[in-house]
């Protein structure tokens, strides 16, 4: 199950620096002595996030601790507040488990600001954002099938365009959502399709994405079906029609040079015209331009960079090596490339053809393996908005706590 999808890194034989330098060069800060290995925060028990859980547009640490969750708000200048534990459930003492109980931080309620919901052993947790940095009561919810113990894969994302975000559950020969009601609790799942095989007797298995390609804000379902030899003979797409409900399958496209599918590594609006599109780093990067209707174009060349052919580890096959991300970095509505290489921190821009801005930039020599950040589980960086300006920063977990480089328009500091 890929639990920290997101999650990037930081060796832990290297000791970290603590203040640095505030030129694009050397950008990395040194914001506090929480949240990083030496205060006992382990990647494989510890999941971290980085999410607006105050509504006001800054991204707040989130972390699953030993004992409970601990948070830390972010402040208007890329800082942030102490951190503080705000309750002593969904952490490794009472029996959450990485790679077992999903937690995830995200808005059930459409306030804008983010929940806390943990799929346990035998039911679903959630516990309200109550502002300030401090959650409600945890609640057990009654959602039939949803648990750890019955659900093979657990996504969430909002089904319906209501603002707030649904719980989907993957099993058998199925996808069922239940719906967040606004009150910090769900409704009874609703079959949304029974296209995809899970695990079936010819030995296939599919790997979901679940995001807005239609631009109408309800998520659609991306699935691509791989047989037992690793091939991927189909790429299905499911148009959100709301209600829970999906329209009838159909060929999503997105071949690459070998005539098949290619499953995304990512998937983002990499022109600006509002559709999502299709995102692949091997040897290159290639983009697969999304029509709007569930249908992608071929995939093309996008960008020379952030492949095998200039010392980029290929994406799936060691995603968190030389991690990329896919965002819009300086507000003009199309998505830019941010990886980390070994030697520098560098950006692409997007242009409206879905291409990149060719050569790239480079924007930091922190938060690479060159400088450490290299086991991706342990020390996870996340690439988000914590200045409240629009524009993603880079917030990092390292060995001796939280760092962070304020994005300055494509450099950081």
């Amino acid at each position: 199950m890929k639990v920290l999808r997101i999650v990037l890194a930081v060796a832990s034989v290297i000791a970290a620096t603590t203040v640095v330098g505030v030129s694009p060069a050397n950008a990395q800060q040194f914001i506090m002595p929480d949240f990083g290995t030496d205060q006992g925060w382990q990647g494989d028990k510890h999941p971290r996030f980085v999410v607006d859980i105050t509504g006001d547009g800054r991204a707040d640490v989130v972390g699953f601790g030993e004992t409970g969750v601990h948070t830390a708000v972010a402040t208007s200048n890329g800082q942030f507040q102490a951190s503080f534990q705000v309750n002593h459930d969904f952490g490794f003492n009472t029996g959450w488990r990485v790679g077992q109980h999903d937690r995830f931080v995200t808005d059930i309620t459409g306030d804008g600001r983010a929940d806390i919901v943990g799929v346990g052993d035998a039911l679903v947790y959630t516990a309200v954002s109550s502002g300030g940095g401090q959650f409600g009561p945890i609640t057990p919810i009654s959602t039939t099938g949803f648990t750890a113990s019955t659900c093979a894969i657990r996504k969430m994302a909002d089904a319906d365009g209501d603002g707030r975000s649904d719980l989907f559950c993957i099993k058998d020969q199925r996808v069922d959502v239940a719906l967040a009601n606004g009150n910090g609790g769900f409704g009874q799942p609703v079959l949304a399709t029974t296209v995809f095989p899970i695990f079936d007797f010819q030995g296939s298995t599919t790997d979901f994405t679940i995001v807005d390609v239609s631009g109408d804000r309800r998520a659609d379902i991306l699935g691509t079906i791989t047989n037992s030899q690793g091939i991927f003979p189909q790429f299905l797409t499911l148009i959100s029609i709301g209600g829970g409900m999906y329209n009838a399958e159909e060929d999503g496209g997105g071949t690459w040079r070998s005539g098949g599918p290619v499953e995304p590594d990512q998937v983002a609006d990499v022109s600006g015209d509002g559709l999502a599109d299709l995102v692949y780093f091997n040897d290159m990067t290639y983009v697969a331009r999304g029509r709007g209707d569930g249908t992608f174009a071929s995939y093309v060349i996008a960008s020379p960079d952030f492949g095998r052919n200039t010392r980029w580890r290929p994406f799936r096959e060691s995603p968190f090596w030389h991690p990329r991300f896919v965002v819009d970095l300086n507000g003009d509505h199309r998505s830019d490339i941010i990886g980390f290489g070994s030697a520098q921190v560098v950006t692409a821009a997007g242009r409206s053809n879905g291409q990149f801005v060719d050569p790239v930039v480079p924007a930091s020599t922190d938060f690479v393996r060159n400088r450490g950040w290299t086991d991706a589980v342990t020390f996870p960086r996340f690439v988000t908005d914590i200045t409240g300006d629009g524009i993603p920063d880079i917030v990092g977990f390292g060995i001796a706590g939280l760092y962070t480089a304020v994005n300055r328009g494509g450099t950081f500091s």
